[in-house]
Order: structure tokens, then sequence, then C-alpha cells
């Protein structure tokens, strides 16, 4: 199907009983050529209280994050920044 922005409409229908089908539409289908496209998933976060429950201060979050890339680099690494300060370089 050509990625010219429009949306499609597919349709699976039984050979038999053509009263018997679904549709469902998809899109649009949008070019993957071109610019680098990043998609972030936050899969889960956790908050620790790092053994100390009275003790706000000392507290800190985990992340598990879901990276994706259309067009990136061949190693489709990427470089995570929070706040602007690097925090490394992931797969």
């Amino acid at each position: 199907m050509a990625a010219d922005g429009n949306n499609l409409s597919i349709t699976c229908q039984d050979n038999e009983d053509v009263q018997c089908q679904i549709s469902q539409e998809i899109g649009p289908l949008i070019s993957c050529s071109g610019g680098c496209q990043i998609t972030l998933d936050i899969i889960s976060s956790e908050c620790s209280n790092n053994g100390t429950a009275t003790i706000q201060t000392d507290d800190f979050y985990t992340f598990t994050i879901n990276g994706n890339i259309i067009n990136g680099d061949a190693l489709t690494q990427f470089d995570l920044f929070v706040d602007g300060i690097s925090q490394g370089t992931y797969n």
C-alpha cells in the first residue's frame, strides 16, 4: 500500500458467507522515508523510598522506557537526556 497519507479500509470476509465479515480502518499511511521519527513508550515507573520510609529526600524513580526509531542510524542507539543532562547511550 502506498504511503500517500490516505486511510485504508481492510475487510476480511468468509468466502462462503459474505455476510460474515469485519472491516477496520488503518491510517493515515504516512511516509517513513526522510526525517528521523522516534516514538517513546513509558512501560513502567516505580518510586522507591530507598529503604527509608520517613526520609523524603532520598526517594527516587526508576523508569522502563521503550524507544523506536524510523530512519535513524543503523545501530538504533539512543542518547537519553533528563532535564538536558545525559543519562547515557542505550540500545
